[in-house]
């Protein structure tokens, strides 16, 4: 599930590692009531290269970051809507085209350190997204 990924130069760039440093990456599949929800596409530090599918299968991504010292304390998110690609829609059983909820993520440690870019993408007609929004 986790592996070293030197093909996504993107995903290096917003984690700042050098060229010659590939970062770790995981692609997840959710689902609820074998129902699939969101494919979630995460890329880590090389020093996150520990975790395993197994791992994850009883604990939550972050919470095992926490046990490298990594746990993301800030994160910047956007959020998009892009259709479908091929492998996506074979994933969430949808069509292809679809339109999904896009997410990306880039998160900080508590020192500021980017400890993981992530892309995911969510079926719309399962999702709803909440904004409180506060005066200052």
């Amino acid at each position: 599930m986790f592996e070293p990924d030197c093909v996504n130069r993107h995903a290096a760039r917003m984690l700042g590692l050098p060229p010659t440093e590939g970062p770790v990456h995981g692609e997840r599949l959710r689902l609820a009531d074998d129902v699939p929800l969101a494919v979630l596409s995460n890329w880590l530090p090389p020093r996150f290269a520990g975790l395993t599918a197994e791992a994850l299968a009883g604990q939550s991504l972050y919470r095992l970051m926490a046990a490298y010292n990594g746990r993301p304390a800030v994160a910047k998110q956007r959020i998009t809507v892009k259709a479908a690609t091929p492998g996506q829609a074979r994933l969430l059983r949808i069509a292809g085209h679809t339109p999904l909820i896009s997410m990306q993520r880039t998160a900080f440690d508590s020192s500021g350190a980017v400890v993981e870019f992530s892309d995911h993408v969510y079926r719309a007609e399962h999702y709803s997204i909440d904004v409180t929004v506060f005066a200052r």
